[in-house]
């Protein structure tokens, strides 16, 4: 059973606690609900103390609810127990980012390439962390690899496109998002990249038709709703704009410092 499979199961497992936490209410069950689960995940690690895999699922839940810290301590002890781990040092590799330690999660996800240098999934991996990095050099360079090892992996092709738009390349990135497009018409991550090129690009109507694509799959999409906004406003719809905007923050109050690091303001 993979860990997702696990945490899973073990959020099922969970919810059966929901009548006896009903008495508590909002932050307070989520703490109960949290607690629980992880005692679950405990009781495999007691049960078999020498289990990789339970170590790691536990990494990874750990992860999700933000105990950083104990998360990473258990993905070290996957690892310790199972040197060959790829998914284990992918995992602390994000921890490790996620907990400002930058040299260390890039060791982390070389490490993985190295022990699967023939698996797009590794540079794909790594792809995605050099561009949280703002690396994007080194991002495109591993969706370059990533596109030789699985060039029908779409996932991929829009990765490459996202670096390209921030870098600045974005011819490149245009061809990169048609041909994830094309692999998966229609796929609201790739409508918002292509978007976000054509607005870099200053082709406003193809940007807010594709940004209109993909928030009619996603109506909650902050990246979408906010790049229409700016859409909209360059073309003089202020009103439209606000309404985008203020929906967009109220999603995700930190979409604004997102556009302004890719390159793109209100004006």
């Amino acid at each position: 059973m993979s860990a997702v499979a696990k945490i899973i199961a073990g959020l099922a497992i969970a919810a059966g606690i929901l009548v006896v936490g009903a008495a508590a209410s909002g932050a307070a069950f989520v703490i109960y609900f949290n607690e629980v689960t992880d005692w679950r995940y405990g009781q495999d690690i007691r049960r078999n103390p020498s289990d990789a895999q339970a170590w790691y699922t536990r990494c990874v839940w750990r992860s999700v609810i933000g105990r950083l810290p104990e998360a990473a301590a258990d993905c070290d002890e996957s690892i310790r127990l199972r040197p060959g781990f790829v998914d284990a040092y992918l995992d602390r590799g994000m921890i490790r980012y996620r907990l400002g330690q930058s040299d260390l999660a890039i060791a982390d996800h070389d490490h993985a390439v190295q022990m699967r240098p023939r698996d797009a999934r590794m540079y794909r991996a790594r792809s995605s962390l050099h561009l949280r990095l703002e690396q994007w050099d080194r991002a495109i360079a591993d969706a370059d690899k990533s596109s030789v090892l699985a060039p029908r992996d779409h996932t991929m092709w829009n990765q490459r496109c996202w670096a390209r738009a921030l870098a600045g390349r974005l011819d490149a990135a245009l061809a990169d998002c048609n041909e994830a497009l094309r692999l998966r018409p229609n796929q609201e991550n790739t409508l918002d990249s292509r978007a976000l090129v054509y607005l870099k690009m200053g082709r406003l109507a193809q940007a807010i038709a594709d940004y209109d694509a993909a928030i009619a799959q996603r109506p909650r999409y902050a990246s979408a709703l906010y790049g229409r906004g700016v859409a909209r406003l360059q073309q003089g719809d202020a009103e439209g704009a606000v309404a985008d905007m203020e929906a967009a923050r109220r999603i995700d109050p930190s979409i604004e410092q997102a556009f302004v690091r890719y390159g793109v303001t209100e004006g």
